[in-house]
């Protein structure tokens, strides 16, 4: 009796195994939360430096680096500054096609999600060479949140050290 009750928990063990296997060797695009399907594609938010949005409910932005970077603008910073009084996650992508990937569902983006920290303030180093960055905040529920950008350059005869 003993016998048979390990080869059962052998069996079970070996079912498990597998089954995560599949899900994970799945494919990415396996199935989809929304729509974003062919042409059917979500709105992106372009956000200006400078400007500052209120909105509420998961959303999608990209800041487009307008200027060209030469030797002046080695000190300079760009940063987006995202704010709630009730928390988010944010999550990076390379671009737009990368941030409509985002919306699709998939065993390998829903355990990243989990792991992924919630906050209710936080900045977004954005690169100077960098032509886009986008990201996605999802707040908790239908949270509003406040998305501003912000480019600040250094002026060395203003640092009075």
């Amino acid at each position: 009796m003993a016998g048979c009750m390990k080869m059962k928990n052998g069996f079970t063990s070996l079912f498990m195994i597998s089954m995560c296997l599949l899900l994970i060797s799945s494919p990415k695009t396996s199935g989809q939360r929304g729509a974003v399907s062919g042409n059917n594609r979500l709105p992106v938010t372009d956000l200006q430096d400078g400007e500052e949005s209120v909105v509420s409910g998961s959303n999608r932005f990209c800041y487009k680096n307008s200027v060209v970077p030469s030797w002046r603008q080695t000190w300079t910073r760009i940063q987006v500054k995202v704010w709630s009084s009730n928390v988010f996650k944010v999550q990076m992508a390379e671009g737009e096609e990368e941030l409509q990937e985002l919306e699709r569902f998939s065993v390998w983006s829903w355990m990243q999600s989990l792991l992924r920290e919630r906050q209710n303030e936080t900045t977004i180093n954005i690169g100077l060479f960098s032509k886009k960055t986008c990201f996605k905040i999802d707040p908790a529920g239908e949270t509003s949140f406040t998305v501003k950008a912000l480019r600040s350059e250094w002026e060395p005869h203003m640092d009075s050290r």
